[in-house]
């Protein structure tokens, strides 16, 4: 019996998969001309489909760490044919080529030809080995709770098959012990349900959320918000912040939201159904980006207002170079304005379904309660509120609207400033003409708003 089927449907994890290419291309080549990504996970954790799709959307081929097996006792002999038929030759920039395993003749027998390629998808059990940490450009792990696992193998192939997996799965985990794969993955997948997988660890920690997730009260969504992953993915590249800072804005009942006074063209898509992005620009000059929550018509948003970039930096730092002084890495994101120029939004984006795993801009939120936080995650109980940054005017009141959440401590978090007296803007337009031509400060600056 061979111990991995792989005609099983795609699914929403598309949109996954299209994250992951990104990042395949994005990296240099390391095992010599060839980008190298080892897809490793215990028995039945959907490795086979995960890899077949990233093959796919990389027009890469893929092997299988079951072919180099010698039977279901062949762990251990896997890596060495692995390492001198495919391995040694690509790194050489030689072509490669093995001899597959027939399951059902119990032998080696095809060979198969491995040319040298842009990328390669290698997955099975021991794919990303300690061996692979100086040669691969992504690591990747997958997991499922084990009796998720024990029944994909079952339906798929059959009771007698029991035994054998049993004894394969002490061989694994023995393996991965001593191996430490796990920790040293560069995105852990958790896919229990292929519908709507989870990123544990790596870049965009955390699920694409269902619509309903944001059609919540306003301030229940902001706090949610603290800690998601906001990825976007352009022809630049890919972008990830991790989200540190909120604004929270309640339509018709917040004399400081945008909706307070009505729809209008502007606004638009603050009274549309929630989990849709809303973008606009401030003053003429910034872009800001809201999250839509609440019901069809309250017209409720989130503003996301300072973050962490966690992948893409060096595409982040220059956007935001060409807006302007970057002063250091913890400010590439640290207001509402730097955070859209890092994430490369602007208008066109306005309306984007943030439910799309398959979206220009994907939204992750950290886990539910009650599940474990990744290591290095910030606890939701390390999160302060207070007053609303530059707001004049009754929406301004602390006591009323101490709306603004952040996550305690962390350095991206902007500073809070309120807004300033209308009589003093006005002395300071009055003694300080400009009549150079050049645009504002801050639009030289490229700071927040």
């Amino acid at each position: 019996v061979r111990p991995a089927a792989r005609d099983r449907p795609a699914g929403p994890v598309d949109g996954l998969v299209d994250q992951l290419a990104a990042r395949v291309r994005a990296g240099a080549p390391r095992l010599g001309p060839v980008r190298l990504v080892c897809i490793d996970g215990p028995a039945g954790s959907g490795k086979t489909t995960l890899a077949r799709l990233l093959g796919i959307a990389l027009g890469a081929q893929v092997l299988h760490a079951d072919d180099f097996l010698e039977g279901w006792g062949g762990l251990a002999g896997m890596w060495p044919r692995l390492r001198s038929g495919v391995l040694e030759p690509l790194a050489a920039g030689r072509p490669g080529a093995y001899q597959s395993y027939d399951w059902t003749a119990q032998e080696f027998s095809r060979w198969h030809d491995v040319p040298v390629a842009d990328v390669l998808v290698l997955e099975g059990c021991g794919s990303a080995r300690r061996e692979v940490d100086d040669v691969a450009v992504l690591r990747i792990w997958v997991e499922a709770p084990p009796e998720v696992r024990l029944a994909r193998w079952i339906a798929r192939d059959g009771e007698d098959v029991r035994p054998h997996l049993v004894a394969w799965m002490r061989d694994e985990d023995a393996h991965f012990a001593a191996d430490g794969t796990r920790a040293r993955a560069d995105v852990v997948v958790a896919s229990a349900d292929w519908g709507r997988p989870q990123v544990l660890a790596g870049p965009a920690v955390g699920t694409v959320p269902a619509r309903d997730w944001f059609d919540r009260d306003v301030l229940d969504v902001a706090r949610g918000l603290l800690g998601a992953r906001v990825t976007t993915t352009t022809d630049e590249g890919v972008v990830t912040v991790r989200v540190t800072e909120v604004e929270a804005y309640r339509g018709a009942a917040d004399p400081a939201s945008h909706a307070f006074r009505g729809p209008s063209a502007r606004n638009a898509t603050m009274f549309g159904e929630p989990g849709h992005l809303y973008v606009y620009r401030h003053l003429g000059i910034h872009l800001c980006i809201n999250t839509v929550c609440g019901p069809v018509g309250q017209a409720s948003a989130v503003l996301l207002r300072a973050g962490e970039v966690t992948e893409g930096v060096d595409l982040a730092r220059t956007r935001r170079q060409r807006a302007g002084v970057v002063r250091s890495e913890r400010d590439l994101a640290r207001g509402p304005a730097r955070l859209a120029v890092a994430l490369g939004i602007d208008l066109a984006q306005d309306g984007t379904d943030l439910v799309d795993p398959n979206g220009v801009v994907v939204v992750r939120v950290p886990l539910p309660a009650g599940e474990p936080l990744p290591a290095g995650e910030p606890h939701p109980a390390a999160v302060e509120s207070g007053p609303r940054v530059g707001i004049r005017g009754p929406g301004a009141d602390a006591a009323l609207f101490p709306w603004r959440f952040w996550l305690a401590g962390d350095p991206t978090v902007s500073a809070y400033r309120p807004a300033p007296d209308s009589r003093a803007r006005r002395a300071v337009r009055q003694t300080r003409p400009d009549t150079s031509g050049s645009p504002p400060a801050a639009a030289r600056r490229g700071g927040s708003t």
